[in-house]
C-alpha cells in the first residue's frame, strides 16, 4: 500500500512515446517523455496522435491502435472515449481532452493522499448542497461549501443521510426547461428541435448524441413547456466546467429562438377605466410633439 501511494504521489504519467523511446535505448532525457503539467499533457496527446494516426488522417481508428496493442487491448483503449469511437475513430481534440482529464484526476488523487485531512477530497451532494469533504475525524466530518464556508456534521447524523458522490458517478444528465407560446407553428417547433440536436451532436467532446427534446406540459392555456434532456461527457465533479458547457448551449438556444422568431407572450389583460383624474398639466411627452409636427 505504501508503494502504491508513493507511485500516485510521486510518479508521473508515461506516454506511448516513453515506451518507444525506452526501446531505443533512452536516447532522450527522461523529463522529455513525462507529463508533469497540463501543457505537457496537451503536447503528449499531440505526439501520440501524430505517431498513431495514419499520415493525413484526422482520427485514430481501431486498426491504427492494433499496430501497438493486441486486439482486445485496442478495443478497451478506444472504448475509453465514447460508444461511437469504435466506428468513427478518436479525434485529436477528444484525445487531448482525455489525456488532460486523466492528468487532472491523477494529480487530484496525489494531492489528496498527501494529507490525511483531505484524503477524501471528492465532491458530494448532501442536503441539496454541493460540498467537498475537507476533514474527517472520529466523531465529526468537516465539509467545505461552494462559498468556502466550513460546515461540521456529526458522523452519527451522516450515517443516516444519503450522500451522492459526484466523483464516482458516470456521465451525468442535465435538463433545460423553457416555454414558448401555444400558437407557435408546429413547423417552427420541429426546426427548433433539429437545430438544438445538431448543435449538441456537433459538440461531441461535450455532449452525448441524441438529446431528448419533448413537450412537458401546457400551462395557463397560453404557453407550452418544453424540456431538453441530454448527457454530459463528464460527471459534475468539475461543477464550473458543467455550467460553462450548459451556458454555451443556452446561448445557442437563445440564438435559435431569435432566428426562428419563437417567443412567449403573456395572456392579454382586460382593463376597465371608470374614472380619469383631472389633467393638471399641459405638458406632453417629447415624442408626442415630434409626432404632431
Amino acid at each position: 500500500m505504501k508503494r502504491l501511494m508513493h507511485i500516485v504521489r510521486k510518479g508521473t504519467l508515461s506516454t506511448l512515446d516513453e515506451q518507444l523511446e525506452g526501446s531505443r535505448g533512452n536516447e532522450e532525457d527522461e523529463s522529455a517523455v513525462q507529463i508533469t503539467d497540463e501543457m505537457q499533457a496537451k503536447v503528449a496527446a499531440k505526439k501520440i496522435f501524430i505517431n498513431v494516426a495514419k499520415q493525413g488522417s484526422k482520427r485514430i481508428y481501431l486498426a491504427d491502435l492494433m499496430h501497438f496493442l493486441r486486439e482486445d487491448e485496442a478495443l478497451k483503449a478506444i472504448r475509453l472515449f465514447d460508444g461511437e469511437s469504435e466506428t468513427q475513430g478518436i479525434s485529436k481534440r477528444a484525445l487531448k481532452n482525455w489525456v488532460v482529464n486523466v492528468f487532472r484526476e491523477r494529480k487530484a488523487l496525489a494531492l489528496s493522499l498527501d494529507d490525511t485531512k483531505t484524503a477524501v477530497k471528492k465532491l458530494h451532494q448532501m442536503l441539496n448542497v454541493a460540498m467537498v469533504v475537507e476533514e474527517m475525524n472520529i466523531l465529526t466530518t468537516v465539509f467545505l461549501r461552494f462559498d468556502k464556508q466550513k460546515i461540521t456534521y456529526p458522523n452519527s447524523v451522516l450515517a443516516t443521510k444519503p450522500i451522492a458522490n459526484y466523483y464516482r458517478s458516470p456521465d451525468m444528465r442535465d435538463d433545460i426547461d423553457f416555454s414558448i407560446h401555444v400558437s407557435t407553428p408546429v413547423e417552427k417547433v420541429s426546426l427548433m428541435k433539429q437545430r438544438i440536436t445538431s448543435y449538441v451532436e456537433n459538440k461531441s467532446e461535450h455532449w452525448h448524441p441524441a438529446p431528448s427534446i419533448f413537450v412537458r406540459d401546457v400551462e395557463d392555456m397560453n404557453r407550452v413547456k418544453i424540456s431538453v434532456w441530454l448527457f454530459h461527457r463528464m460527471n459534475f465533479q468539475d461543477m464550473l466546467e458543467r455550467w460553462k458547457r450548459r451556458g454555451l448551449l443556452v446561448e445557442e438556444m437563445i440564438k435559435i429562438f431569435k432566428d426562428l422568431d419563437i417567443e412567449y407572450r403573456m395572456l392579454p389583460v382586460d382593463m376597465n377605466v371608470r374614472k380619469m383624474p383631472t389633467l393638471a398639466s399641459n405638458r406632453l411627452p417629447s415624442n408626442w410633439k415630434a409626432c404632431t409636427n
